[in-house]
């Protein structure tokens, strides 16, 4: 009997499942699948995983148990998040060197709107027994990719294929303090049929330089650029890390213009702006009618016997605790999130070391039940997982940390392979079903 692999010529979505599995091998066989992936400047990439074929000669990672490899028992797509460098050793070198953005975050390198091609085989010792290959893509069929390079909005516009029903809303994306646009969630988004303008907010072509004093009404053009071009009233927002800090405060103090919104290991008060070219925080980030919000002063500890470098780089999680979190500090300049008009969806990590998201989730729940609101707001904490929160389908080996591109320094994440990875693709479904549920009427 020949032994088969089962995948599809045409790609897969990202937060689809690819069948890794085999038929055709002997009851009990002993193998393993390998999975590869070679990059644009021809980094490989690599998972293993040593399977026992079951009663009808078959393996499938969805229920078979790696017994050695790059992942212990049962993953699903165990292959995918367990993938790593091969060969490399130094995690900081290997990011901090850059031979392709990418490899800053802990990913393969390659535009993240092509698609990225795998190779998977099924071996017995050295000898191939099967193999094939298969596709990912965050881009579905038909989607349509607009760069706005024009006043008065910068970014990126995801358009659904056409033959889909008509889109009832869009969504608003926003980047954190790595700048550009945000091009991950965004096109995946669109591959289900929601409109998306993914809007530079900072170090983009016709965008500042740095975050500081970016005004609120550069957001409302966003939005009326959504309403003519993608042919919708409600516009909801979503964004991660400084951009979910900048998701809470657009839907608390322009609910006429959004109707909630998704905030991804997001913080519960105004932070201020951010230098990248210096490391500190200093100056307003966000103005509005004319006025900086007020905002929480952040001294980042970069050395003395204070600051707190870990295995995987500078942890910031104590200082934003320090200076941002205080009585103080959620008085003068909290969020006012009891003044959103429509539902939120909070994102985050219980392990964060960046900063405190789940805590700062927590307290924008509690500032909803002081209102009386908590049911417009869901919090998904996840346990084990820290600020590096990836849609579903992609490495999460290298979680823990990254290599800051703006700011030039290696930051600690917190989190654990597999459970950033399962919590990637928890948030990836609740969030569609999030928007199925805002849009609907």
């Amino acid at each position: 009997m020949t032994v088969a692999l089962h995948l599809r010529p045409a790609p897969y979505l990202y937060n689809e499942w690819v069948p890794l599995r085999a038929s055709g091998l002997a009851p009990g066989q002993i193998v393993t699948l390998e999975l590869e992936h070679v990059d644009d400047v021809g980094q490989r990439w690599r998972a293993t995983a040593e399977l026992s074929a079951d009663a009808t000669g078959g393996i499938d990672t969805a229920d078979a148990p790696s017994r050695r490899g790059s992942y212990l028992g049962t993953s699903r797509d165990g292959l995918l998040w367990s993938m790593a460098p091969d060969g490399v050793t130094d995690r900081t070198a290997f990011m901090t060197q850059g031979r392709s953005f990418m490899h800053m975050a802990g990913q393969p390198g390659g535009d993240k709107l092509q698609p990225r091609q795998h190779t998977l085989r099924v071996l017995d010792g050295g000898r191939v027994l099967a193999e094939g290959q298969f596709s990912q893509t965050r881009l579905g069929p038909g989607v349509r990719v607009q760069e706005l390079a024009e006043d008065p909005v910068r970014g990126l516009a995801f358009h659904p294929a056409p033959g889909n029903a008509p889109a009832r809303g869009a969504v608003l994306s926003l980047t954190g303090s790595g700048g550009g646009v945000e091009n991950s969630w965004a096109p995946l988004l669109a591959s289900h049929g929601i409109p998306v303008l993914s809007a530079a907010t900072f170090a983009w072509p016709g965008r500042p330089e740095l975050m500081q004093h970016i005004d609120l009404a550069y957001f409302e053009q966003a939005a009326l650029w959504m309403r003519q071009h993608f042919g919708v009233q409600r516009i909801a927002v979503q964004g991660g890390s400084r951009g979910g800090e900048l998701t809470l405060v657009l839907a608390s103090y322009r609910p006429d213009l959004f109707c909630g919104g998704v905030a991804m290991v997001p913080f519960h008060n105004v932070v201020a702006g951010f230098d990248h070219l210096r490391n500190v925080h200093e100056q307003p980030s966000w103005v509005l009618n004319g006025q900086p919000l007020p905002y929480a002063d952040v001294q980042l500890t970069l050395d003395g016997p204070n600051a707190v470098y870990t295995p995987d780089g500078l942890a910031a999680t104590p200082d934003y605790l320090r200076d941002a979190a205080s009585a103080e500090a959620d008085t003068r300049c909290g969020i006012p999130v009891e003044h959103c008009s429509g539902p939120l969806l909070l994102i985050s990590g219980r392990d964060d070391a960046m900063w405190p998201s789940a805590y700062g989730g927590d307290r924008v729940i509690d500032r909803l039940r002081r209102h009386g609101l908590a049911h417009r707001a869901e919090h998904l904490a996840f346990e084990n997982v820290g600020h590096y929160l990836v849609p579903p389908g992609q490495p999460t080996a290298m979680c823990s940390s990254l290599y800051h591109p703006l700011a030039k320094i290696t930051l600690a994440c917190g989190g654990q392979p597999r459970a950033t990875a399962e919590a990637g693709r928890t948030a990836m479904d609740r969030m569609l079903r999030f928007y199925g549920e805002l849009f609907a009427d």
